[in-house]
C-alpha cells in the first residue's frame, strides 16, 4: 500500500475555483488612453495588475471600445470628453453586452461568456487621492463648472443660480438689468411723446435726467459686475 499522501479534494476543489475566477474580471479601477467621441467610446487601461495563481504578478492588457457612462435622461445629457489619463472605475458586467450594444433592448446575450473585459461600461471620476483632486470643495448647492471652482454655475437650495466664482445671483442680475434699461426705455418714450405733442425738440426736465442718469450709472455697475463675474 503506498504511503503517498492524497490530494485533500476540498482544497483541489478550492484551487479550482480560484484558478477560474482568477481569470474573470471584477470592478476595478483604470485610466482613460484615448476617446472617441464619435462613438463616446474609448480605450482604458486596468490599473489594478492581475495576481496569478502562482502569486506572480503582471499588467492588464489595455480594454479598446469601452463604453463611457455619463449621465443622461430624455433628451437631457451632461457630458465632458476624458482625456489621456483621467480616471475611470470599470464595470463588468455579468452576461456578454454586444447584442445589447447592439440592439438596446432585453436581448438574449448569445455568447455564454460572463464577467468578461469585453463586457464593461466605464464610469468616469477620481477615485485616487479624491480629497487632492476635488479642486472646489463639495457644498450644499449644485455645481457644474471648472474642478478647480474657477469657473462654473451652481443652483442653491433655496433655487438662486449664481455664475463664476462670485456670488452673484444670476436671475436678480438678469432682473437688474431688464429693470434699468426698461427705465431708460420709459425715460426716452416719455421725452419723444413730449417732442410729439409740442411739435418742436423741448430740453428734457432735471427729474427725467436725474432717472437717466441713475439708471446708466446703475447698468454700468452691473454691467461691471457681470464682467467680473465672467473674468
Amino acid at each position: 500500500m503506498s504511503n503517498e499522501a492524497r490530494p485533500d479534494p476540498t482544497q483541489a476543489l478550492r484551487d479550482a475555483i480560484t484558478a477560474v475566477m482568477m481569470g474573470k474580471s471584477f470592478p476595478i479601477p483604470g485610466e482613460i488612453q484615448d476617446f472617441d467621441g464619435a462613438t463616446l467610446t474609448a480605450t482604458v487601461k486596468p490599473c489594478i495588475k492581475q495576481k496569478k495563481v502562482s502569486g506572480e504578478l503582471e499588467e492588464r492588457a489595455s480594454i479598446p471600445n469601452v463604453p463611457i457612462h455619463f449621465w443622461s435622461a430624455g433628451p437631457f445629457a451632461i457630458h465632458s470628453a476624458p482625456k489621456k489619463g483621467d480616471e475611470v472605475f470599470l464595470i463588468f458586467s455579468g452576461r456578454s453586452m454586444d447584442v445589447f450594444k447592439s440592439n438596446g433592448g432585453c436581448v438574449d446575450p448569445g455568447d455564454g461568456r460572463f464577467l468578461h473585459t469585453s463586457d464593461c461600461i466605464a464610469l468616469v471620476g477620481n477615485f485616487s487621492n479624491p480629497s487632492a483632486k476635488a479642486g472646489k470643495a463639495p457644498g450644499d448647492e449644485l455645481w457644474m463648472g471648472l474642478r478647480d471652482g474657477s469657473s462654473g454655475f451652481s443652483v442653491t437650495p433655496s433655487g438662486a443660480i449664481k455664475i463664476g466664482s462670485d456670488t452673484a445671483e444670476l436671475v436678480q442680475l438678469v432682473h437688474d438689468v431688464v429693470s434699468e434699461v426698461s427705465g431708460i426705455v420709459t425715460s426716452i418714450t416719455s421725452a419723444t411723446a413730449l417732442v410729439t405733442t409740442l411739435g418742436t425738440p423741448a430740453p428734457l426736465d432735471a427729474a427725467t435726467l436725474s432717472s437717466l442718469a441713475d439708471s446708466l450709472i446703475s447698468l454700468a455697475e452691473i454691467t461691471a459686475k457681470i464682467g467680473t463675474i465672467k473674468s
